[in-house]
């Protein structure tokens, strides 16, 4: 089995790859309808964290043609959860810097572009948030249907939410690289499935 780090876990061959890595926003499956082929648990699992509802953000290595997910025996013990996070967040935003444009939507909301790869990757971006609440207010409703593709409105836009679930279903009607289906909610800086 290929071992990105070799034997040795350390800082100078995290430092190697630590430009290279981004959250990977991913779903969880349900269980009910499908078993992992293969199951990782301990230091084979991926390192993620839990957004809310079924979204969940892990953090892959750009190999250019495809991510790598970051396991938890590839991770130094000196590099904190937050501070991958952070290495992360940063390294999104060096990436995106001159491809992000924001759009508005017909239905009151506003949706974000930055060339097809990190859209839903943003939620994970403090900034972003901070510009969605200047325009929609304090309190934000919004959708992850693909991976190129975030909406939000504010959670007062009763017509704006109803449109947000019609985008979910037309997406996963027939779209691809498919993430949630549930509307979640932004407030006081906290992300929650909307209900």
């Amino acid at each position: 089995m290929f071992n990105l780090f070799g034997q040795n876990k350390t800082d100078k061959e995290f430092k190697k790859i630590a430009d290279k890595i981004y959250p990977v926003i991913k779903v969880k499956i349900n269980s009910n309808e499908n078993q992992p082929v293969i199951e990782m648990i301990g230091e084979n699992e991926p390192i993620f964290k839990k957004i809310a509802g079924d979204l969940l953000c892990f953090y892959g290595i750009d190999k250019g043609t495809h991510f790598e997910l970051l396991l938890k025996k590839n991770l130094p013990k000196s590099i904190s959860i937050e501070k991958l996070d952070s290495i992360s967040q940063e390294n999104l935003l060096k990436e995106i810097e001159d491809k992000l444009q924001i759009h508005q939507t017909e239905f009151g909301g506003y949706g974000f572009t930055c060339g097809g790869e990190y859209e839903a990757a943003l939620l994970t971006l403090p900034g972003i948030w901070k510009i969605v609440i200047e325009r929609l207010g304090n309190s934000i409703v919004f959708n992850v249907p693909s991976k190129d593709l975030i909406m939000f409105v504010s959670s007062d836009n009763k017509k704006g939410i109803e449109e947000l679930k019609n985008v979910n279903n037309e997406i996963h009607k027939s779209g691809e690289r498919l993430l949630s289906r549930n509307l979640f909610k932004y407030e006081n800086g906290k992300i929650e499935l909307y209900e």
